[in-house]
Formats: structure tokens, C-alpha cells, sequence
């Protein structure tokens, strides 16, 4: 044969495959069996969350303090899901689905804090199931699962019952994903290709940052699918996909703009935003193997300095270097890579929504392709060195138990709102909002004083007061609760200049006015208290008692005669009213 047959034959035989490889062979048995250990893994991991309470971190903006979940599974309640922008995001099945628990297990935490663990769990046996199917490979796919369930950045997304549009959201894209493979093998059988275009829109419906998920199934046409049909033609097939995406990313948006979670855009530049994106790569990929000092609120710097960025830039240009180069011999170290840097691009802080820096939350996806990048070169890498197999196995199994034990003490940081905040302290002594969270905690039990000193050191710490952190009327309420009225005044004319429309906030300064012998200043902060909302009625009568004091007795009366609109059977209005006649 000459020698340029034998090239042609030679190409011919490795040229990938338009199917994907069956699973391997061995005793049946074994595939059920790993599933069984990695769900006893991930629930002895995560059992301790059903001692969990609710936290004063979005649990109330979507559980508790959220009428259209309270009151559960109803006609009313689902067509609010689908059309509501509340907490500036639509997914409307994950308000369906914080309904259903609370229609099914009330307001017990607990019970919702297992709902969230219950898809976490599903998720780890989908992504063993898939990737088991993709690659024929049965203990890399266990090993992979095993990471994605123990792995400590993930406890965020599972032990965060506000996070179950995480765990939902990764349900379905799983779920999608496995679809369109089997639909590679079978193109004929254009219900499966239906079927992953539905579970797709399911789970932009869960979570907007499926909106990935296109470029996903581009990155498995490479490998493992090894698919020998033109870009073009795959490009096309995924048109479904992306019009959904764009569709998920314009009614994003707009709720969010509408919402105010874009407001923040204003405190920082392009510039800082681009260098804490490329910080927040740098960072993931050491907590990828060094995950302690976890939080759930990373405050940004007030200065990034500018040789984390340049470390952080120069690793993701050598690894993306690196993985281009080796394509050929590690696939899948490429795939993986591409993986984790485009999944993160939604949530990386180009566009910044909110005020944190980075979130562990934001890794429960893209580390998947970490996790195959590490798995499935670390055999190849170490046979190059002469290490075993068996060796290489018995170091990945050993690298599980710190995770065990590292992901079961930050699952308890979630047991409370005391808990959580006092451990994102103790991580950074820097965190302004978790200081102001605390001190609301301490506010709300009784505990003033303590309250007082976290609100000044989280206004230290802020003083310009960026989004979402309201230092300033929480200090001027704990320092009214001590008596310190003068010294709560001007915090709360702040807060009032910063949230002039809000009317509980006048009323409140009207009677620190009043405290501070300042009528006339009282008389116009309940005026208005009651013209941003007349039903103010404690507002009312105050403001009936400042009027009766300074002699504007017909002023008075209009006051007490609203108290008795909104309330006729208070007596204390009515008798005022009477003596003013």
C-alpha cells in the first residue's frame, strides 16, 4: 500500500464519529450502585440543612414577606408568576415552585431547605447519567458527580432556599442536554429534539442564565459527541435554541432595568468592571481548588490592584493558550475550559446587576467543565509521568474528604441570619452590607446598642451608601431606640434625602423631630408621611396632636377626622376631637 493510501486510511480511522460512545461494559450492577453512593454523598453532606431556618438574604423577598407565595399554589398565584418582574428577575417556574412548597409543607424552613436539596440531588444523578452516556466512561462520570454534589462553592446554591432557581434551572438544562444527545444519535427522531427545545425554555423560565446553553451544545458537538456534520449545519440546528436565548436575555433586561438591579452601573466605571470580571476568573478558579474562606456576600474593593488582574489575565490567557494547543490530544480539556469561561460570561459583572463582586452561586454550571477538564486529563497527564491509573485514583478519592468535611462547615454557616452574616465578617472584616445585616438582626431582637455599632462601622466602611444598603435609616432607628434622639436626627434626614418616597421613613422623622423639640420640622415630615400615603393613621393622629399644640386648631380636626376615616373605632382620636369642638 502506498504511502499516501496509508495516510488516507489512517485519517479516516481517526476522524471522530457522528455518535457518541456507549457506555462501557462491566457488571450492570455497578452504574446503580454509584448512583446510590453518590446520592447517600450528597444527602450526608447536606442533611444538616433541614435544622435551617429562612434568612434575611432574598428569603423574604421570595418566601416569607412575599404575599403571592404565602399564600401558595392558586389560579391568582401562578398568573402573578408569570407575569411579575418582583425581585427584578422572571422565572416564573421557580415562583411556582417556592408555591408549591409552601402550599404543600406551609412556612416550615426545613422542609423547603430539603426541596433544594432534593434537586441538587437529582442534578448529581442527571449529570453522572449524561456524561456515563456521552463518554462510555463510568468512573470518571461518578468522579465528576461526585465533585459537582460535595464540591464546598456549591452550598451556596443548595443550602440558600432563594437559590432554588439554581438547582431547578440546572434540572432542566441537564435534562435539555441529555435530549439533544440522544437526538444526535437518532436525528430522525425529531420528538427528542422538541423535547430539549421545551425543557430548554423550562429552564430559562427557572433561571436567565441558561441562556448559555446553545454555546454548550456547540462545545459537546466537539467532544464528546465528535460530530462530523458541517459547522454550519450546526450552527442552524441550534437557531431554536439561540432565538430562545435572546428572547430569555430582552425580557431579562428589561425587568431588571425596570426592576432597578442595573441602578448600580452608576458607582462603577467600564474599566472597574472589566478588571473585577477578569479578578472574578482569577478567583474561581482558586476556589476551584483551594474553596475556603467562603461567603455569601463578597463586597468589591475600593481599590482592585491592579497586579491581581494582571495574574488573573495572564492564567487565562496561558490556560486558553494551552488548551487550543493541546485541542487534539485533550479535547476535553478544551471543551471544559470553553465551558466554565462562557457559561460565567451572563454573570461575570460586564453588566453588573447588584453589588457583588463575584458569587459563589455563580459556579454551580460552569464548573462542570472544570470538573471534566480535571478529571479526564489527570489519567492521561499522569500515565505521561508514569504514575498508575490505580495511583491516580486512590489521590482524586483522598482530594473528596477535605471537600466533605469543608462543604459540611459551610453548609452550616446558612443555619441562621446570624450565623451567615457573623461568618462573612469573620471572612472579610470589610463587608459593609454583612455588617448592616447584622445590625438589623441585633435591631430587630432587642439588641440596640450592638445594633448601633454595626451600623456605623458598615458606615464607615461605605459611606457613600451604594445600592441596596440602608446604613443610614437603620442607625437612625437604633439610635432612636436608645433615646439618642439628636444624634439620630441627621441619619435620618439622610435617609430621607436618599428615599424621599418613602412615607414609613417620614413618619419616623416627624417623630424624631418631636423628640427633639422641633414641631414646626415634625408637622412637615408628617404632612409628608400622609400625602405619599394617606392611610398612614398613626401619622395622622400625631400630626392632629402637633397641629392642636401650636394652635392651628382647624388643621387639627382635618387631621383627627382622618384618623377616624381610616380607624372609627379609636377612641383616643375621637376624644381629641371632641375637646378641639
Amino acid at each position: 500500500m502506498s504511502a499516501k493510501r496509508r495516510k488516507t486510511v489512517r485519517d479516516e480511522s481517526s476522524r471522530p464519529r457522528e455518535t457518541v460512545t456507549p457506555p462501557a461494559g462491566g457488571p450492570r450492577w455497578l452504574p446503580l450502585a454509584i448512583a446510590a453512593g453518590l446520592v447517600v454523598l450528597t444527602v450526608m453532606v447536606f442533611a444538616g440543612v433541614r435544622n435551617h431556618d429562612f434568612v434575611d438574604f432574598d428569603d423574604g423577598l421570595y418566601i416569607t414577606d412575599n404575599a403571592n407565595v404565602r399564600g401558595g399554589l392558586t389560579r391568582e398565584n401562578v398568573a402573578w408568576a408569570f407575569t411579575t418582574g418582583h425581585a427584578a428577575n422572571w422565572h416564573p417556574l421557580t415562583w411556582i415552585s417556592h408555591q408549591t412548597d409552601v402550599s404543600m409543607f406551609g412556612l416550615n424552613p426545613g422542609m423547603h431547605h430539603l426541596t433544594n436539596l432534593f434537586w441538587h440531588t437529582l442534578n448529581v444523578l442527571l449529570l453522572f447519567g449524561l456524561l456515563r452516556s456521552l463518554t462510555g466512561s463510568t468512573m470518571r462520570s461518578a468522579f465528576v458527580a461526585g465533585l459537582f454534589a460535595i464540591h464546598p462553592v456549591h452550598v451556596e446554591s443548595v443550602a440558600w432556599i432563594s437559590e432554588r432557581k439554581d438547582v431547578l434551572s440546572t434540572f432542566f438544562w441537564l435534562s435539555s442536554t441529555w435530549l439533544y444527545a440522544s437526538w444526535t444519535r437518532r436525528p430522525s427522531a425529531a420528538l427528542r429534539l422538541i423535547g430539549s427545545l421545551v425543557l430548554f425554555a423550562f429552564g430559562l423560565m427557572s433561571k436567565p442564565m441558561l441562556m448559555t446553553m446553545p454555546f454548550t451544545l456547540l462545545l459537546l458537538d466537539l467532544w464528546p459527541l465528535g460530530r462530523t456534520v458541517s459547522w454550519t449545519r450546526r450552527v442552524v440546528e441550534k437557531l431554536p435554541y439561540f432565538a430562545l436565548a435572546i428572547a430569555s436575555l430582552i425580557v431579562t433586561v428589561a425587568v431588571q432595568q425596570h426592576g432597578g438591579a442595573v441602578s448600580s452601573l452608576q458607582t462603577l466605571t467600564i474599566g472597574e468592571r472589566f478588571a473585577n470580571a477578569v479578578m472574578s476568573y482569577g478567583i474561581y478558579l482558586w476556589q476551584l481548588v483551594w474553596p475556603t474562606r467562603l461567603a455569601a456576600f463578597y463586597p468589591f474593593e475600593n481599590t482592585i490592584a491592579p497586579a491581581r488582574v494582571a495574574i488573573s489575565a495572564a492564567l487565562l490567557l496561558i490556560i486558553t493558550v494551552l488548551a487550543f494547543r493541546l485541542r487534539r490530544r485533550y479535547p476535553h480539556a478544551l471543551v471544559g475550559w470553553l465551558w466554565f469561561v462562557g457559561t460565567l460570561v451572563p454573570v461575570i459583572g460586564i453588566v453588573q446587576v447588584g453589588m457583588q463582586a463575584h458569587a459563589d452561586r455563580y459556579t454551580y454550571v460552569p464548573y462542570i467543565g472544570l470538573f471534566v477538564a480535571w478529571v479526564w486529563s489527570a489519567p492521561a497527564i499522569a500515565r505521561r509521568i508514569g504514575l498508575s491509573c490505580r495511583a491516580t485514583d486512590a489521590v482524586g478519592a483522598a482530594l473528596l474528604l477535605p471537600l466533605l468535611w469543608l462543604t459540611h462547615q459551610q453548609a452550616g454557616t446558612w443555619r441562621t441570619s446570624e450565623t451567615l452574616w457573623t461568618h462573612a465578617i469573620t471572612v472579610n472584616p470589610d463587608n459593609a452590607k454583612a455588617h448592616n445585616s447584622l445590625g438589623a438582626i441585633y435591631g430587630n431582637t432587642g439588641r440596640v446598642h450592638e445594633a448601633e455599632v454595626q451600623f456605623k462601622e458598615a458606615l464607615r466602611l461605605q459611606p457613600d451608601l451604594r445600592e441596596g444598603l440602608h446604613i443610614y435609616p437603620n442607625l437612625g432607628r437604633a439610635l432612636l431606640a436608645q433615646g439618642k434622639v439628636v444624634e439620630a436626627v441627621p441619619y435620618l434626614e439622610r435617609a430621607r434625602q436618599l428615599k424621599p418616597d418613602d412615607a414609613d421613613l417620614a413618619q419616623e422623622m416627624g417623630l424624631a423631630y418631636l423628640g427633639a423639640d422641633r414641631p414646626p420640622d415634625a408637622i412637615r415630615a408628617f404632612r409628608d408621611a400622609v400625602r405619599l400615603n394617606p392611610q398612614l393613621e398613626q401619622s395622622w393622629f400625631v400630626l392632629g396632636v402637633a397641629l392642636a399644640a401650636s394652635g392651628r386648631i382647624a388643621d387639627a380636626r382635618h387631621a383627627f377626622n382622618e384618623v377616624l376615616r381610616i380607624n372609627p373605632g379609636r377612641e383616643d382620636a375621637a376624644i381629641a376631637l371632641q375637646r378641639l369642638r
